[in-house]
């Protein structure tokens, strides 16, 4: 089985940083403590997303609970979430391939997995 997690810091590096929500919204300033500690991502307005953000260790730890065994757990878009010129490296054959090579080189580095604001969990049955 394959199980996406949103990373427990995303908001913060991806919503807050890259993307400004803070601009139109002013309340994630006071949200993102409360994000990272609980890992409940409340909407923004009415009707907007919420949802559950994880720490790798923990979406490890969710999956031993389900009686499943993690097989890898990789950080879907690592860095490259932040590059605003990302369109521009990948129509280029040697950024592109820059880019490429680091994610292919960081994405299972434990230190660097909850960067990504996505994680991908592979997973099988313990018994199988």
């Amino acid at each position: 089985m394959f199980a996406s997690a949103i990373s427990r810091w995303a908001p913060r590096l991806h919503g807050d940083v890259v993307l400004g929500l803070r601009a139109a919204f002013p309340m994630v300033a006071e949200h993102l403590p409360a994000v990272e500690e609980t890992g409940v991502l409340m909407p923004l307005f009415p009707g907007s997303f919420s949802g559950y953000c994880h720490r790798p260790l923990q979406l490890r730890a969710e999956i031993r609970a389900a009686r499943l065994e993690c097989v890898d757990l990789i950080g879907i878009q690592g860095i490259a979430f932040a590059l605003p010129d990302l369109d521009e490296r990948m129509a280029d054959p040697q950024a592109r391939a820059i880019v490429l090579e680091a994610a292919r080189t960081l994405e299972r580095v434990p230190e660097l997995l909850g960067i990504s604001p996505h994680l991908l969990a592979t997973t099988r049955r313990e018994d199988s």
